[in-house]
C-alpha cells in the first residue's frame, strides 16, 4: 500500500508536468498540491515519510532516548520513503524547504492567473483548445 502512494505521486508528478506544459491549467493545480505533499519529514514508530523530488533541502531534529540532534540533508532526484510500523525508537521532525518553495511560487503562479487551487480544473484543460472546440 506504501509503494502505490509513493508511485501515485509519481504519476501526479509526470501528469502535471506534462498539462503545465500542454498550457493546461489543471497541471499547475496537480504540481501544487504534489508540493505540499512533499514538504512533510516525519519519523515515529509508526510511520515514516519524507518525499523529495528534484532537489530536496530537509532539516530535521530528531528526539530519543538519550539523543537529540540536528541534520540538514541535501537529495537530488527521487528520494522518497513511506514506511509503516518502521523499526526506529526515534521521533524526526522536519520539512523539505525547496517544496515549500515550491508551493509558494506555485501559489503565487496561481493567484495571479487567477486559477483556483481546487477544485481541480479537469474539465477546463486549455482555455484555447476549448474556444476551437465550440
Amino acid at each position: 500500500l506504501a509503494w502505490l502512494f509513493l508511485l501515485a505521486q509519481i504519476g501526479a508528478a509526470i501528469y502535471g508536468g506534462w498539462q503545465y506544459w500542454k498550457g493546461n491549467v489543471a497541471g499547475l493545480q496537480v504540481l501544487y498540491w504534489l508540493s505540499w505533499s512533499c514538504i512533510p519529514v516525519i519519523s515515529f514508530p509508526l510511520l515514516s515519510y519524507w518525499c523529495a523530488m528534484g532537489i530536496g533541502l530537509l532539516p530535521t531534529i530528531a528526539i530519543g532516548a538519550g539523543h537529540f540532534g540536528t541534520d540538514i540533508t541535501v537529495r537530488f532526484g527521487y528520494d522518497s520513503t513511506l514506511w509503516l510500523f518502521p523499526s526506529e525508537s526515534r521521533f524526526l521532525l522536519g520539512v523539505n524547504l525547496v517544496a515549500i518553495w515550491f508551493t509558494i511560487m506555485i501559489d503565487r503562479t496561481m493567484k495571479a492567473s487567477g486559477i483556483p487551487r481546487w477544485p481541480l480544473a479537469l474539465n477546463l484543460g486549455n482555455p484555447a483548445a476549448a474556444d476551437r472546440s465550440a
